[in-house]
């Protein structure tokens, strides 16, 4: 008799995430820049080396991610709302910008970007749509947004 092998902890989820990379980068991604793709690529593989941060991390001491490191968690598809449903989440009016996602997408409908209200030299735009009409980010937007030099 054999004993039952049991994954080793978040090894399902790894395992899904990188199904879920896979797909989309043979289908939504593949006409991505390479620099996008290796970002991508690199990030996805420091996570099935390091996992999950722990406790027993000092930046996440205080914090237990358990609750979802132990579910798999899919790229949620793009859905449109009306703005009227915005009214029924019971957020604030402030009277600043509102950059607006829904499941994780960009919403530039949604969001109140009006120029005279956006600092000047400021642009807000989503990336997959600016990458997807030929516009260029420069290298030190990407180094910027990536953390990169942190």
């Amino acid at each position: 008799m054999t004993a039952a092998t049991t994954p080793a902890p978040h090894a399902v989820s790894r395992d899904a995430y990188r199904a879920d990379f896979e797909r989309l980068a043979a289908s939504e991604l593949r006409n991505e820049p390479e620099w996008l793709s290796r970002f991508r690529a690199e990030g996805l593989a420091s996570f099935e080396t390091l996992g999950f941060p722990t406790m027993k991390d000092e930046d996440w001491h205080f914090t237990s991610v358990a609750p979802i490191a132990d579910r798999v968690f899919h790229p949620a598809s793009a859905v449109s709302i009306a703005r009227e449903g915005l009214s029924t989440l019971g957020l604030p009016e402030l009277g600043g910008q509102s950059v607006v996602f829904v499941n994780g997408h960009f919403s530039a409908e949604l969001s109140s970007l009006e120029s005279e209200r956006v600092t000047a030299g400021v642009t807000i735009q989503n990336l997959a749509a600016v990458l997807r009409d030929g516009g260029r980010v420069d290298s030190a937007s990407r180094s910027g947004a990536m953390g990169v030099g942190d």
